[in-house]
């Protein structure tokens, strides 16, 4: 009911996979053609992280609609709202919870957000922003590493709470984190009653720093939710396994996993 906050993921975990319906190269979810994912989620993924959840593991697609790239003046380009409409009508059929990332580079981010928003009053789509991407007039795409700032979070916070507050259902709006520069400011960060945000854990590399910049994240300002990202052919070493995810070195539990 409109007006009414109905928490998602206080009910549910997703475990989805990044990347662009277009092939591969941004991630696991253009490895394979799309039935080929939602098959290996469903029989392989969410069951076995099913076996560590009190709550039911939904499969998820983390599609980039704005991809970042080394070339001025904005530094992205744009995934076809075609594509990424056909993407969101699939999953809604299928029980699929979308999340839409937006990697801005120097483009307004919430030009960006806009160019999305009529989709995120689908009751299964989510939002993500990724500060890596996030650059400002000097920064380079692939040169430097960006920044979010609280301003800009909460204001796209007030926008997603609104449409929260239209159609009775929480939005989750997932930031990716690896260096502390990219979320400077997080003490700044507000909460809204229709927004869930979740503080993922991105990043590859060895398993013992990537549980420890989790469990940093989740003892700052700004966490409600942990998510938690893992690369199984670009870098993970080595590759944290279900059990290790979901068996207490990571706390509180991942809400959302995701596999780049």
């Amino acid at each position: 009911m409109p007006g009414q906050p109905q928490g998602f993921l206080d009910k549910f975990r997703v475990v989805s996979f990044y990347g662009s319906p277009l092939g591969s190269g941004l991630g696991m979810l253009g490895d394979q053609i799309r039935s080929q994912s939602l098959r290996m989620l469903r029989t392989s993924y969410v069951p076995q992280y099913q076996a560590f959840s009190e709550r039911l593991v939904l499969p998820g697609y983390h599609i980039i609609s704005t991809v970042a790239n080394p070339y001025p003046p904005d530094y992205r380009h744009h995934l076809d709202l075609g594509i990424i409409e056909e993407w969101v009508a699939s999953a809604k059929e299928s029980g699929v919870v979308v999340f839409l990332d937006i990697q801005p580079g120097r483009a307004n981010v919430m030009d960006e957000f806009n160019r999305i928003r009529y989709l995120l009053y689908e009751p299964h789509v989510h939002l993500a922003i990724d500060p890596e991407f996030t650059m400002n007039d000097e920064q380079v795409v692939g040169v430097n590493v960006g920044q979010l700032y609280a301003s800009q979070i909460n204001e796209i916070q007030v926008n997603l709470n609104g449409i929260g507050y239209e159609i009775g259902l929480n939005k989750v709006l997932i930031l990716h984190q690896f260096k502390n520069s990219m979320l400077p400011d997080k003490e700044l960060i507000e909460q809204y009653p229709f927004v869930e945000l979740v503080i993922d854990g991105d990043g590859y590399g060895p398993a013992g720093p990537k549980i420890s910049n989790y469990n940093q994240y989740a003892a700052e300002p700004g966490f409600e939710y942990g998510g938690f990202k893992l690369f199984p052919t670009d870098g993970d070493s080595p590759l944290l396994t279900p059990d290790q995810v979901m068996g207490g070195a990571l706390y509180p539990q991942p809400s959302i996993v995701i596999y780049q």
